[in-house]
């Protein structure tokens, strides 16, 4: 049964309710699963964009965010369509102009669906890879550099009944991340000798072993586990593992540790 003041469910509905009018097959498989791109943000690699000249409310009922979208480049013009085809919208000149000359360096970026209403798509653009002679070339300068909040966000209810959290909950995973984050700097710094802001490097390898001291509860007692930990952390520091796409690695290597008993392998064979 479905809560009448549920206002997620009652948009969903009046999302197939499009689908059904028009015609268009109902998604129930193959979709694209939400990326972590949509949570996790370096302003130099990724930005946010409304689009443009938006697809009638129709074909936007078939499109959830999380989706992948193509692009197709014609001279300052960003077409941004569906993956089967099916207009969407398009970037704004500004963006896309940008993207223009940073794609002909032979970078390559990926565009996600953020924020979708019937009128209005808001997606994330985000470099996937960058050529190296632009290594030192952000893909969005500060000028084009916008996130999420940047833009107004869906109804609070809807919001609130998606990804609903007690006060508990926020206050008991806030008190986690303080606990690993000081139990791995301080790690880093007893065993390594990186105790300054100055002197502390791989900082972008830090949230993925935060992550795995968390789920060890917060600590680890055992010293070839410790080691191996360490042994990452200055390996990837060392080879630049996250020089390149930030987020992508973060996303990789997050993913690499959802199986705990084999986080250590994972990391360290990549």
């Amino acid at each position: 049964m479905i809560n009448p003041l549920n206002r997620v469910a009652i948009r969903q509905l009046d999302r197939l309710e499009k689908l059904d009018g028009a015609g268009i097959a109902r998604r129930t498989s193959g979709g694209t699963a939400t990326n972590s791109a949509l949570f996790i943000s370096d302003p130099a690699v990724a930005t946010v964009s409304e689009l443009k000249k938006v697809a009638p409310a129709e074909t936007l009922a078939s499109v959830s965010p999380g989706d992948k979208f193509k692009l197709k480049m014609d001279e300052s013009i960003a077409t941004v369509s569906s993956s089967t085809g099916d207009y969407i919208g398009m970037l704004e000149v500004r963006i896309a102009t940008r993207m223009r000359k940073m794609i002909y360096g032979d970078n390559k970026y990926e565009i996600l669906a953020a924020k979708l209403t019937d009128s209005e798509v808001t997606v994330i653009v985000r470099e996937t890879k960058r050529s190296p002679a632009q290594a030192r070339t952000a893909s969005f300068p500060s000028y084009l550099q916008k996130k999420i909040g940047d833009f107004d966000i869906d109804d609070p209810m809807e919001i609130n009944d998606e990804i609903r959290m007690e006060p508990e909950q926020f206050q008991d995973g806030q008190k986690r991340a303080v606990r690993a984050i000081d139990f791995t700097l301080n790690l880093i710094a007893g065993r390594l000798g990186l105790d300054h802001d100055r002197v502390l490097f791989g900082r972008y390898a830090i949230p993925v072993i935060v992550n795995y001291i968390d789920r060890r509860s917060g600590h680890i007692t055992d010293a070839r586990e410790r080691d191996r930990l360490l042994f990452w952390y200055v390996q990837s520091a060392m080879w630049g593992r996250f020089s390149g796409s930030t987020e992508s690695f973060l996303d990789r290597d997050l993913g690499l540790a959802k199986d705990l008993d084999s986080t250590l392998d994972n990391l360290i064979s990549e």
